[in-house]
């Protein structure tokens, strides 16, 4: 279980200084069945802070929230908010605990990544993850468009919400997995 998913949800997308509304994470390893998923954890970040951080909020990131569902919106809308400190000293705690994570994913690592570091950063925090362990799924996944397709579509797992954090983690692990599988 070496590998960590990371997948934010922001007000902004600009890659390293978005405001982040919230953190998922899953801890996940690889069988010949399929992914294992074995921890997730998710925060919901203090906007006021990252906004006395000069964090971005964009108009029209904000209008496509407000097309979005309420599920989706519901994690950071009705969540517990936790002070930056906490939320990224707890999410540093989960990608070195039990071991450190040896690669950590994220569909994107140019912003998601990007902004999850700039935050570790903003708390005086290392990065939990050494430089060479990033992984950008988005590239696995476009690397076969027909793929892509069919493992995009809903998972097997039920209860997942687009754009949830955590929810869009455990998809993305099973479309890497679905991926790797068929460039085996």
């Amino acid at each position: 279980m070496n590998h960590v998913m990371l997948d934010i949800e922001s007000m902004s997308t600009n890659p390293g200084n978005a405001l982040v509304l919230s953190i998922g994470a899953v801890r996940f390893g690889f069988t010949n069945d399929g992914p294992v998923i074995s921890k997730r954890w998710c925060a919901v970040l203090d906007p006021r802070q990252q906004l006395a951080l000069g964090r971005e909020v964009s108009k029209d990131t904000m209008t496509w929230w407000q097309t979005q569902t309420d599920a989706a919106r519901s994690a950071w809308l009705h969540g517990e908010v936790k002070k930056l400190t906490d939320a990224m000293g707890e999410l540093w705690a989960f990608v070195n605990t039990p071991e450190p994570a040896v690669t950590v994913w994220a569909h994107g690592i140019t912003f998601d990544l990007a902004n999850v570091q700039s935050l570790f950063q903003a708390v005086k925090l290392s990065t939990p993850w050494k430089y060479d362990a990033a992984r950008d799924c988005r590239t696995i996944v476009r690397t076969c468009p027909v793929i892509e397709e069919r493992a995009m579509k809903p998972q097997k797992e039920a209860g997942l919400v687009a754009h949830d954090p955590v929810s869009d983690c455990v998809s993305q692990v099973h479309y890497l997995w679905q991926h790797l599988r068929e460039l085996s």
